[in-house]
């Protein structure tokens, strides 16, 4: 497992009316299974009644997030605030 996660990109822009997140990271930073674990993650803490997380949006095919070139994509509800980055 990777120890962390190396974002190439982010993206603000507008889905459906509302603001969202398009993030990119590298293919090497981690592995397909390790996002669909922290996608799973963040649904079922929302599941649970947390509902300030960023939970991807499903694409048409009901999939988090999609390869392209070497990166993986995913688009996330916008949250205001400032990230800890710790």
């Amino acid at each position: 497992m990777s120890a962390g996660f190396q974002w190439g990109g982010r993206l603000e822009g507008k889905s459906r009316g509302r603001r969202v997140l398009f993030a990119a990271m590298a293919e090497g930073a981690s592995d397909a299974g390790q996002l669909l674990q922290i996608h799973s993650t963040l649904r079922g803490v929302f599941a649970a009644g947390f509902e300030r997380v960023p939970v991807p949006i499903a694409a048409a095919d009901g999939n988090s997030f999609v390869e392209r070139d070497g990166w993986f994509w995913e688009v996330a509800p916008w949250l205001p605030g400032n990230a800890v980055l710790r």
